[in-house]
């Protein structure tokens, strides 16, 4: 009996078996379990085993493993406990493969409770399970949403000298995201190094999404904490400095981070949209103005308070690495696809974008237009008795939208359309906002940067001088 035959083929042949009265051996057997695996077949590997029995045939090592992994692919945890039992009233030996099987079985069954009886039969019997088996189990227990409990299996996992690998702790992240589990998380993360088991797309996406959702949360409560180095503002967060270390070790272990990521990141660098955190800014720039009366300062903060700089540095590190596409601001006419980019990417890109330009403005240059395509959605709705596809802004244009706008710089187009415009003039009269309550001889001193002050107040001396000297 060939084990590469299809199942029906192969219990035709286990039929002519019984029909002649050929002994076969448990290979043959197990030959026939495994098709029954492929169909869940339960009832047909029950009788397999029960005509081994009639006719005095001993199942080995293989065969049991195979009737119990029936057992699993039927989602019959029960079932298979119950022949692991009759092997052992038998007398028969029953050893981690078949162990291995029933465990499988548990999770296959998403019975976590009987995941952790069967592990307690084995450390009774002193037998070592092997890391499939204990995958197996904190799967089961990750299923039924018992990380917790998952976690304390993984210590006693390596107690037990079984090195958990890739998939022990992605099954385990992967939980952590799923139930709000973030301190948890870092914690593994931690452990993971320690072990020196290597990092995967699936654990740097958990670790960053965990981040993102405690960070936000914090966002809403109003609990971001911005400090000032050097007169740079930098968010102070847990979530926010987590975030950029898994990034960057994912980057230093190779891994190409993701578009999800990349934008995860983003996320927890975000500024508060608080007009006292701004009047702050301004305040550590050496300009003193009442920002109510002058909202077209953003232009002139660090960031444009939107964003921590560090957003800059990470949305670089991902365009080189290809996880983002690259918006040159060389051109005449510059276009920034956000299509395909998640919100927080498509935010700083433009952000990005208007940073280059207002380098490019100080050395001198002509400002060009800037062209944002924005992805939109369609909608069909009934109007007078006949079905119209309308176009709708995106979450993404939404955002855009919406940044713009707290940003005071005046775009064309509509987001339902996918398509905004931003003119170069208007970028240059944002770039050098003029103050209402500034005199017609310029702005005052109080308006200015602190090194025009500086520049002002020498300057001034030396006129006083000449002056005197006259």
């Amino acid at each position: 009996m060939y084990s590469g035959w299809p199942a029906d083929r192969a219990r035709e042949v286990y039929k002519m078996l019984q029909e002649y009265s050929i002994k076969g051996t448990p290979e043959v057997y197990t030959i026939a379990l495994r098709s029954c695996s492929l169909t869940g077949d339960l009832g047909f590997a029950l009788k397999i085993y029960e005509d081994m029995n009639k006719i005095g045939v001993q199942p080995d090592e293989m065969f049991l493993s195979a009737l119990v992994d029936v057992a699993g692919h039927a989602r019959r945890a029960d079932a298979a406990f119950e022949i692991i039992k009759d092997v052992r009233a038998k007398g028969f030996h029953v050893g981690i493969m078949a162990y291995s099987s029933c465990m499988g079985a548990c999770c296959n069954a998403k019975d976590w409770k009987k995941a952790l009886q069967l592990f307690e039969e084995i450390k009774a019997i002193k037998l070592i399970p092997t890391v499939p088996m204990m995958n197996a189990l904190i799967t089961s227990l990750c299923d039924g949403d018992q990380v917790l409990k998952a976690a304390e299996v993984l210590n006693e996992m390596k107690e037990l000298r079984v090195r958990p690998n890739e998939i022990t702790y992605s099954v385990l992240c992967v939980a952590c995201e799923r139930n709000g589990e973030a301190q948890l998380a870092l914690d593994l993360f931690e452990q993971l190094k320690v072990d020196g088991t290597g990092l995967n797309p699936t654990i740097v996406g958990c670790l960053t999404g965990l981040c993102l959702q405690m960070f936000s949360y914090d966002l809403s409560l109003g609990n971001i904490i911005v400090r000032f180095n050097q007169g740079k503002p930098q968010i102070d967060n847990k979530w926010t400095s987590s975030a950029i270390m898994v990034f960057r070790q994912a980057i230093t272990a190779g891994l190409l981070p993701s578009s999800d990521v990349l934008s995860q990141v983003l996320g927890c660098l975000r500024f508060p949209h608080d007009s006292s955190l701004k009047t702050t800014f301004i305040d550590n720039m050496g300009i003193s103005c009442d920002m109510p009366h002058h909202p077209n300062t953003n232009s002139l903060l660090e960031g444009f308070g939107e964003y921590d700089i560090r957003a800059f540095s990470v949305l670089e590190e991902g365009g080189l690495l290809g996880a983002v596409a690259s918006t040159s601001t060389k051109y005449s006419q510059i276009v920034i696809d956000a299509r395909k980019s998640n919100i927080y990417t498509a935010e700083v890109s433009l952000l990005s974008t208007f940073k280059s330009l207002k380098h490019r403005l100080a050395a001198g240059a002509r400002l060009p237009n800037v062209t944002i395509l924005l992805p939109t959605e369609k909608k069909q709705v009934d109007l007078d008795e006949r079905e119209k596809t309308l176009k709708l802004a995106g979450r993404v244009g939404q955002a855009v939208g919406s940044l713009l706008r707290r940003l005071g710089i005046k775009y064309q187009g509509e987001e339902s359309h996918g398509r905004m415009r931003i003119n170069g003039l208007t970028l240059r009269r944002w770039f050098n906002p003029k103050f209402t309550s500034a005199p017609s001889t310029g702005a005052p001193v109080e308006l200015l940067p602190l090194p025009s002050r500086l520049a002002k107040g020498i300057a001034d001396q030396q006129r006083d001088i000449r002056s005197l000297s006259l």
